[in-house]
């Protein structure tokens, strides 16, 4: 039989305490959706199944003792951090689901320039670890245009991209090793090391599960030299089949293409074709 709304607030109250457990209607309205439906949050008109609780994880065993008790009870989990998803990832599909929100786990754990490697918990901003490496002549070389709020458990669950993604590679490319929580509470680790020769990488059995297989609580990624000095380059071209042809010929000579935008230019607009390469 099914718990009700408020049995459901009682048992996630009792593991990580009534401060951590939402039940404002207006938040539990606004968590039934992400950015796809903003209209909806606009308007206040929302068509969603409402969920029974919005939890505020502050730990990974806050986050395996709900998953825990929600697979004991049969209770629908939706997965969160930055809540910047924009194709309804995070939308509930049942009423009185619960909504796991990591945002509050957001500590930098370590920064190792020997190795080249940061280590930070799922609800770390983008930007402020971005922030935290140039001190240290570093760069995360990811670059979505949600950095700003974007944060480190939502980019590997959805397997993110940005703007420098055909130099550095996409989020997958970077995470090195990782932490996540199953649906039945089991806490795995995947070790911090530079490749694996033996069977499959299950690195990428978590990277962009989107939370239908796990809970991404900790993620370290490479890191790379900042080089302010590699100019960015902005080529214009008559045609967009050009843009894209020069992309194409730059990437075989060493110069990854950035993007190739449409901008104005004398009230035409004109494909500007950026590249990234030294000088």
């Amino acid at each position: 039989m099914a718990l009700s709304k408020t049995a459901i607030v009682q048992g996630l109250q009792g593991i990580v305490g009534g401060a951590n457990v939402i039940t404002d209607e207006k938040e539990l309205q606004q968590s039934s959706i992400d950015r796809l439906r903003l209209y909806e949050d606009v308007h206040g008109v929302f068509t969603r199944p409402i969920p029974a609780a919005v939890v505020m994880a502050r730990s990974t065993q806050h986050v395996a003792e709900v998953l825990k008790y929600a697979n004991k009870s049969r209770i629908n989990v939706v997965a969160r951090t930055g809540r910047t998803a924009t194709e309804g990832g995070l939308e509930t599909a049942v009423a009185n689901s619960i909504v796991l929100d990591g945002s509050g786990m957001n500590g930098i754990l370590k920064i190792d320039t020997y190795n080249m490697q940061a280590t930070a918990q799922c609800g770390v901003c983008l930007q402020t670890l971005e922030d935290e490496v140039r001190k240290h002549g570093l760069t995360t070389g990811h670059s979505p245009q949600s950095k700003p709020i974007a944060q480190m458990g939502g980019l590997v669950a959805t397997r993110s991209i940005g703007q420098f993604s055909t130099l550095y590679g996409g989020i997958e490319d970077m995470v090195v090793g990782l932490e996540a929580v199953f649906a039945d509470g089991t806490i795995t680790r995947i070790k911090n090391v530079p490749r694996r020769a033996v069977g499959p990488d299950i690195r990428h059995v978590v990277i962009g599960n989107e939370g239908a297989l796990c809970y991404i609580t900790e993620v370290t990624v490479k890191l790379f030299p900042y080089l302010p000095q590699n100019n960015v380059r902005r080529l214009h071209a008559e045609k967009h089949a050009h843009g894209l042809r020069g992309a194409a010929q730059g990437d075989g000579r060493g110069l990854p293409p950035l993007r190739c935008p449409p901008v104005r230019s004398a009230g035409r607009r004109l494909p500007l074709l950026e590249v990234r390469g030294e000088g």
